[in-house]
C-alpha cells in the first residue's frame, strides 16, 4: 500500500469508530448544555439574531452557536460531526508534530476514542474543551513555520468556539522572532474580535455579566469559600497566568520537536489549577495534547531503536560507522519529561477527587429557586445556570 493510502486509512479507521460511536450512543447526559446552546443558535440564525448573547449563561462563542443551530435539528446529525472534527483534529495535531508510523495514528485516534475525547462534545455539549489545544497545536507549527498569519488565524477563530480559546496565542511563541509572534497575536485578536463585535454592538450582549461559583474538588476551594463569586475580572487573571506559563514553556523547549504539544498543555494545566470549578469534562483538554505528545514519544524512540540496531550492524560488519549517539540528532530537553510527568500526575489525582464528588455539588450551584432550564430556551436569561454551563 502506497504512503498516500496507509495515512488515508490511518485517519478514516478511527474517524469510522468514532461516528460509529457516536451513533450507537445515547446522546447528551442530564448535565448537558446542548439544549441550551441549539437554542441560542436557533435564534442566532434567525431574524433576531442579535439576542443570541442576550443571555449571561450563554458562554460558548458564535462559530459553536451557528453550528448547534444549524445542526442541532438533528440529534444524530450533531453527535457525529462533533465526533468525526474531533478525531481528526486529533490525527491532524499527531501528524503535525511528526508522528508519520500509520500504526500510532490508529492507536491515537482509537484511544481517543476509548477514552471519552471524541464524545465530549456531544455528551456534555463543550466541544472546545476537546478541540482547542489541538487546534492550539497546528497553531504551533504553523508559527514555527513561520507561518504566523495562519497560526494567528487559528487562534482566533478558536476563540469562536469558545471564549477561552483566545489562550492559544502562546503558541505563536513559537515563531523565531519576538516581532513575528506579535504580529500573529494581533491576527489573533482580530480576528476573535470580528466574530463578537456584530453582538456587541448590537446591545444585548451579557455573557460578561456571568461569575462562576467557587465549587469542590477545584484547586481554588482550598483557598476560596464555598460558592465564592469568580466573574470575568478574575477570569482575566486565571488566563495571563495561563498564557505567561504558556509562552515560558513555548520558548524555554522553543528548539525541542515537543514545543508545540507542551506549550498547548502547560495553558490548559494552569488554566484548570486556577479554574473554579472542575466538572467531569474538564480533563479533556489535557488529555488531546497528551495523546499527541506520548504518539511523538513513541515515534521518536522507535526511530532512535532503528538508528541504534543500524550502527550496531554497521559496527559489526566492521565498516567503522559512527555510532548513533554521536549524529546531530536533537537531544530531547528534560524540562519536557518533567513537564509531562508532573502534569499527568496532577491530572490523576484531579480525575480521583472529581470522581469522589461527581453530582454532588448541583443544588448550590444554582439561585434558591432550584429550576431546571427548559430545554431549546435560555436566550432570554431567566432561567438559573446549569451545572455543565460553558466555563
Amino acid at each position: 500500500m502506497r504512503p498516500t493510502m496507509r495515512r488515508i486509512a490511518s485517519f478514516s479507521g478511527p474517524a469510522a469508530v468514532a461516528a460509529a460511536v457516536a451513533l450507537l450512543g445515547s446522546g447528551p447526559n442530564a448535565d448537558s448544555d446542548s439544549s441550551r446552546f441549539v437554542g441560542a443558535g436557533r435564534m442566532l440564525l434567525s431574524s433576531h439574531w442579535s439576542l443570541a448573547f442576550a443571555s449571561k449563561y450563554i458562554q460558548a462563542g458564535p462559530l459553536q452557536l451557528a453550528l448547534f443551530g444549524s445542526l442541532g435539528r438533528s440529534e444524530t446529525a450533531l453527535d457525529v460531526t462533533l465526533a468525526l472534527a474531533t478525531t481528526l483534529l486529533l490525527l491532524a495535531a499527531a501528524d503535525a508534530v511528526g508522528v508519520r508510523s500509520s500504526a500510532l495514528a490508529v492507536a491515537v485516534g482509537l484511544l481517543g476514542v476509548v477514552i471519552g475525547l471524541t464524545r465530549v462534545g456531544y455528551v456534555w455539549g463543550h466541544p472546545a474543551d476537546a478541540m482547542l489545544p489541538l487546534v492550539w497545536i497546528l497553531a504551533a507549527v504553523a508559527a514555527r513555520r513561520e507561518r504566523v498569519v495562519l497560526a494567528g488565524v487559528l487562534v482566533g477563530l478558536s476563540a469562536g468556539l469558545e471564549t477561552w480559546g483566545i489562550l492559544g496565542v502562546a503558541a505563536l511563541a513559537l515563531a523565531s522572532r519576538w516581532r513575528d509572534v506579535g504580529r500573529g497575536m494581533l491576527v489573533s485578536s482580530a480576528v476573535g474580535a470580528c466574530l463578537f463585535a456584530p453582538f456587541v454592538l448590537g446591545g444585548h450582549f451579557e455573557m460578561l455579566q456571568y461569575a462562576w461559583p467557587v465549587r469542590h474538588p477545584s484547586f481554588l476551594s482550598l483557598f476560596l469559600a464555598n460558592g465564592a463569586h469568580f466573574g470575568w475580572p478574575l477570569r482575566l487573571l486565571q488566563s495571563m497566568a495561563a498564557v505567561g506559563c504558556g509562552i515560558a514553556a513555548a520558548r524555554l523547549l522553543r528548539q525541542s520537536p515537543h514545543a508545540p504539544w507542551v506549550a498547548p498543555l502547560a495553558v490548559v494545566a494552569v488554566r484548570l489549577v486556577l479554574d473554579p470549578l472542575l466538572l467531569p469534562y474538564y480533563r479533556t483538554a489535557v488529555d488531546g495534547p497528551v495523546l499527541v505528545g506520548a504518539a511523538l514519544l513513541a515515534s521518536r524512540l522507535a526511530a532512535f531503536r532503528g538508528m541504534v540496531s543500524v550502527g550496531e550492524e554497521a559496527s559489526t560488519s566492521g565498516r567503522g560507522a559512527r555510532s548513533p549517539f554521536h549524529t546531530h540528532q536533537p537531544r530531547p530537553f528534560l524540562a519536557t519529561y518533567v513537564l509531562t510527568g508532573g502534569v499527568t500526575y496532577v491530572l490523576s489525582v484531579l480525575n480521583q477527587l472529581s470522581g469522589l464528588k461527581k453530582g454532588t455539588d448541583r443544588g448550590p450551584i444554582r439561585p434558591s429557586g432550584g429550576l431546571r432550564p427548559r430545554a431549546l430556551s435560555g436566550i432570554r436569561g431567566r432561567q438559573p445556570p446549569h451545572r455543565g454551563q460553558a466555563k
